[in-house]
């Protein structure tokens, strides 16, 4: 017996105000790397701009992504679900932040730092900020990332989440 598919309920948003919030989702995100960049104290951030931020729901899905790097383009989001399967992220509370490196859940490198920081209005979880910035300095082993280390503790540091 075939079942018919099971749809979510559709909401309509006038033109006019889509465009306005999207326009204020992305500033943000773009807001949110611009002061990333000015903060940076490595120059690989500073002037190859190796860092990305966004805007995410309450559910972890991006909404906005400043547009910094091609490479970092939804790494944040694919992140999430390593996130999900160790934590309940709908019960996360203000004074925590989720936190890491590992390249075999993300697509990226152990020298990216990921961060999803919670964002609370009324204590209420209503959304999450994102980043992710390249920290040289974590290969210690290495006297150059360019090098291919042999196994894969001597590349830097790892970060449990």
């Amino acid at each position: 017996m075939i079942k018919a598919a099971v749809s979510a309920p559709k909401t309509t948003m006038d033109p006019a105000d889509f465009n306005v919030l999207s326009g204020c989702f992305r500033s943000i995100a773009e807001e949110m790397s611009e002061i990333m960049l000015r903060a940076a104290y490595s120059t690989i951030v500073r002037e190859a701009k190796d860092c990305s931020t966004c805007l995410m729901d309450a559910d972890a899905r991006t909404v906005a992504q400043a547009e910094a790097i091609v490479v970092h383009m939804n790494s944040l989001a694919a992140v999430v679900p390593y996130f999900r399967q160790r934590y309940d992220i709908s019960q996360t509370k203000p004074d925590e932040m989720y936190i890491t490196n590992n390249p075999y859940e993300n697509g990226q490198h152990l020298n990216d730092i990921i961060v999803l920081m919670p964002v609370f209005h009324e204590e209420q979880l209503v959304a999450f900020t994102g980043s992710i910035c390249i920290i040289w300095s974590l290969a210690v082993r290495l006297p150059a990332p360019t090098l291919m280390p042999q196994k894969f503790f001597m590349k830097a540091s790892s970060f449990p989440p």
